[in-house]
């Protein structure tokens, strides 16, 4: 302005005070604007710094709350807010640090080892450097990307919270489960236990009885009470192999140990099948199984025992009310297997209770029932779940209880299964 504007022009100099006053409110006026136009740009964008920060956070947490394990996420959202090339979890693992869970947007990143004061075994670049912030005591969380400030610094401190938080609920949940697991276990060798001590000694005595009868020198027997005896020996030991049976398949679910053949099966067949391993089975058991009803994709010979045990498990409880039912049908995409009683049925309340191991609602069928540790449907259920199944329990109207197998049906044109 002074050099075209102001006399004399084309130089430096002015002539006139009134201008050299212009000159300096010029720069005094630019000088102002400028400075409140870059205060106004950088709290715009530390306001749009605190916005993502918050957000980020708002996000974290979120994922604290929702995901099933959410350090990965955690991860993930960490290496997304800071622009980081990669972000791990590395836990105390004796003298050194482990890595345990890593994030650097590859499907492959994997955990790993990682020494005192390396980036996970990552070459460092000029331009990138590795930041770490402890996670409690025995965890760090670290990051290779650009250099962090102060705030940068701040905002990580406030993931690495949500992590330690995430960390510790993982460490409850670990050891909620093992708790679970030595309370299920001490469940099962008290009913182990008692399944020794009494259902197990009850036919074994009835055996031992009858046959020191039979081989007794003092007395002699006629026919009738010889085949007396031998038929409650094979009745009792028909008993006590169902029960070494369901305890035997009990362990095996317990233990994930339970074997799948999986293919077509025939209901009709099965059932049959099952009919027929039952020893004593009333013969006005009503099979009403149509003979268009679909095949369903299962084990046969775990489908057999479990419908053996539920129809054992009727004949039990309401042989003296009534007759009962076995009905099948196609429904969906599912096939139905019905084992319906007139029993007394089952309150609402108890059926949970129903399909845990060593349950006889109070033992009410006493020693006449025919899987007497109460494991029949515990066993059925673990079965049909490992088909991919599912067991339900229903009113049946006028009174009683119904059993229905639920399982998918077989694909047209599936090679039926032996």
């Amino acid at each position: 302005v002074n050099y075209y504007l102001v006399p004399p022009v084309h130089t430096f100099t002015i002539g006139e005070q009134e201008n050299h006053i212009a000159h300096i409110e010029f720069l005094a006026v630019t000088a102002t604007v400028s400075i409140y136009v870059h205060v106004a740009a950088r709290r715009s964008v530390q306001a749009r710094r605190a916005r993502a920060e918050a957000e980020a956070l708002a996000r974290s947490a979120g994922t604290l709350l929702a995901a099933a394990d959410p350090v990965p996420l955690l991860l993930a959202e960490v290496r997304a807010a800071f622009g980081s090339d990669i972000v791990e979890l590395r836990r105390r693992r004796g003298d050194g640090w482990e890595v345990t869970t890593r994030c650097d947007g590859s499907p492959d990143g994997s955990p790993g080892t990682a020494p005192e004061g390396s980036p996970g075994g990552v070459p460092r670049r000029e331009d990138r450097e590795e930041t770490i912030v402890d996670v409690g005591d025995d965890a760090r969380l670290a990051l290779v990307g650009p250099r962090l400030g102060l705030d940068d610094r701040l905002a990580l401190r406030s993931h690495a919270d949500q992590l330690a938080v995430a960390l510790r609920d993982q460490a409850h949940h670990e050891h909620a489960a093992e708790a679970k697991l030595a309370r299920e276990a001490d469940e099962l060798r008290t009913g182990l236990l008692r399944a020794v001590s009494h259902d197990l000694r009850t036919p074994l005595a009835s055996i031992k009885a009858s046959v020191t009868s039979l081989l007794s020198p003092d007395i002699v027997w006629d026919e009738q009470q010889r085949r007396e005896f031998l038929t409650t020996v094979d009745a009792e030991t028909d008993r006590l192999n169902r029960l070494v049976g369901n305890l035997l398949d009990m362990s095996r679910l317990q233990a994930g140990a339970v074997t799948l053949h999986i293919g077509a099966v025939v209901i009709d067949e099965v059932v049959a099948n099952a009919l027929a391993s039952i020893s004593g089975a009333p013969s006005d058991i009503a099979v009403r199984i149509p003979e268009d009803v679909p095949l369903v994709l299962a084990d046969a010979e775990l489908l057999e025992r479990a419908v053996a045990n539920v129809i054992g498990n009727a004949i039990a409880w309401s042989l003296a009310f009534g007759s009962i039912a076995i009905e099948a049908a196609g429904v969906g995409d599912r096939v139905h297997v019905r084992v319906i009683d007139r029993g007394p049925g089952l309150p609402e309340s108890a059926r949970a209770a129903a399909l845990r191991p060593f349950q006889r609602l109070g033992d009410r069928a006493g020693s006449a029932a025919p899987n007497g540790v109460g494991l029949g449907l515990a066993v059925t259920s673990g079965f049909v779940a490992a088909m991919h199944g599912e067991l339900v329990f229903d009113d049946t109207p006028g009174g009683g209880l119904t059993v229905v197998i639920e399982l998918a049906r077989a694909p047209v044109g599936e090679i039926v299964a032996d």
